[in-house]
């Protein structure tokens, strides 16, 4: 009601769920109330039987999500509203010391790009530039003076 928007990372953590069934349907109750979803496809697609990076964004839209980020690892980053469809690839990373906080890194960068008026493409390159440098490093949390 005041604008805000409500993102959510669905993270999934089988072990952590009584079963598949309950996991699929808290997440999909949970995300239908979301802006902004940030599922990672090869999470998702042996719980949904999602082909593909785009049936898991069109499965988040058809619940009312106005904005799906999906992630698939070193690959690219697929993107999709109710009018756009995006592609991102991510650049080759330098090193690749510990991808650890990878993908949380790609939201924070994600997320804080779109918070600062940047496009869907722009937000998702600064997204794969964040998450390139934190691969770079050991561990999920880099100095800031690295992320510049």
């Amino acid at each position: 009601d005041n604008g805000a928007k409500i993102a959510f990372d669905t993270n999934l953590r089988p072990a952590l769920w009584s079963s598949p069934r309950v996991m699929a349907s808290v997440l999909t109750a949970a995300a239908s109330l979301c802006d902004i979803v940030l599922p990672t496809h090869t999470d998702e697609a042996p719980l949904f039987g999602d082909k593909s990076v785009e049936e898991t964004a069109e499965r988040y839209l058809e619940l009312g999500v106005e904005e799906v980020v999906v992630k698939d690892g070193a690959k690219e980053a697929f993107i999709a509203t109710a009018s756009e469809r995006v592609r991102i690839s991510p650049k080759p990373a330098e090193k690749v010391v510990d991808a650890t906080g990878a993908g949380d890194s790609f939201n924070g960068g994600y997320l804080s790009a779109r918070l600062n008026g940047k496009s869907i493409r722009e937000a998702a390159e600064e997204a794969h530039r964040v998450a390139g440098v934190v691969i770079g490093h050991k561990g999920a949390l880099v100095e800031p003076k690295f992320l510049k």
